[in-house]
């Protein structure tokens, strides 16, 4: 009798042991499932709740595959360069290559600077360098080579009596830019002047041995005193 009081006992013990057990892992699963769903309630409120899916779907392009992420240096290229002629009254005349953006200045300091007879302040040297430029830096009176790039400073006046070649002032090479004028004429400009002094007007370089009326009427339009 009492052996099946106590196996009695027993069994309604493991019966209210199960009980118990059970109803600890209910709590315990509703208990996470609670605090998910509130996590998820306060996800969706604060305006994160969807984010991890966009940004998933953001990073895929529209075969489905993922997108790459882009690359910071992507469309970032080295500085550009040019390539200019610097010629005329420089002490190295030639062909530079120089930094996008340069301006007649850089293109002067790489050419060495003025040389000896330059008009220094003929020649914008502000002005911004493009490809290809041809920079000529003139004389005293001298006018531009054929092909370079304008860069005279001044109103447009000033830059075309700036043109003429100035028969007091200007070198030999000026000199022979003129039509009808050689190395030897130009020579004897030169020293008609510094024998006899400037001219006061164009008319007297027709007292210039070898220049008469005719070569006179040739270059009175492109020359001034």
């Amino acid at each position: 009798m009492k052996r099946k009081t106590k196996g009695a006992l027993n069994a309604a013990l493991a019966l209210l042991s199960a009980f118990v057990i059970a109803s600890c892992g209910d709590r315990a699963g509703m208990t996470l499932s609670s605090l998910e769903a509130q996590n998820a309630d306060e996800a969706v409120e604060s305006g994160t709740g969807y984010r991890q899916d966009a940004d998933l779907a953001q990073s895929r392009t529209e075969d489905g595959s993922p997108q790459s992420e882009p690359d910071p240096a992507a469309g970032v290229s080295e500085e550009a360069s040019i390539v200019v002629y610097i010629c005329g009254s420089v002490k190295n005349p030639g062909v530079y290559e120089l930094p996008a953006g340069s301006r007649v200045c850089d293109g002067l300091d790489a050419a060495g600077g003025f040389s000896e007879g330059a008009d220094e302040k003929r020649i914008n040297l502000a002005g911004i360098l493009k490809d290809g430029d041809m920079v000529f830096f003139p004389e005293a009176g001298e006018t531009l080579a054929e092909g370079a790039s304008d860069y005279i400073t001044g109103t447009e006046e000033t830059g075309a009596q700036d043109a003429l070649i100035n028969i007091n002032t200007a070198g030999e090479q000026a000199l022979c830019t003129l039509p009808g004028i050689g190395s030897s004429k130009a020579r004897a400009i030169i020293n008609y002047r510094e024998e006899h002094g400037s001219f006061k007007d164009i008319k007297e370089i027709m007292n210039v041995n070898g220049i008469g009326e005719n070569l006179f009427a040739q270059i009175k339009d492109l020359i001034r005193v």
